[in-house]
């Protein structure tokens, strides 16, 4: 990454990636399960996890906006998310090992109260599952 010749356009395609790999995944356990979905993934679980992931992934890279990162200092109730520290004065957004979809909610709440672009573009990557699950259900799948 720190030697990306467009960092944000590198961490785009890495999380349309991810986005297109979670579809399918979806797609073919569908396909895998019949009638019996019950024991699929909870696609809208990982799309909130991949989104907050790549929030936390673009402010690491320095991609956010310095009103974005602010607001991650002030914006819960004013005070900061759980999510923000400070490391030698520098602003730091951290996240949990594992991201679960309860600690990703959190990340969605930041990105409600602001009007970041970079954000704004990992959102948008998340609908690349539509592509992945068509896959996942055109597959050839022993049952």
């Amino acid at each position: 990454m720190p030697t990306a010749a467009d960092p944000e356009a590198t961490v785009l395609g890495q999380y349309q990636s991810a986005a297109q790999t979670m579809g399918y995944l979806d797609g073919i356990a569908e396909l895998r399960a019949g009638d019996s979905t019950s024991d699929t993934i909870n696609a809208a679980d990982i799309k909130t996890v991949l989104r907050a992931q790549g929030y936390v992934d673009a402010a690491n890279y320095g991609l956010l906006n310095d009103t974005t990162i602010e607001a991650a200092a002030t914006g819960n109730n004013g005070g900061p998310f759980s999510f923000y520290t400070e490391v030698d004065g520098q602003p730091t957004i951290t996240a949990p090992d594992p991201m679960t979809p309860e600690a990703a909610h959190e990340y969605i709440t930041w990105q409600r109260q602001v009007n970041d672009p970079t954000m704004d573009s990992i959102d948008r990557e998340m609908v690349n599952t539509k592509t992945g699950y068509d896959q996942g259900q055109a597959a050839k799948v022993v049952k």
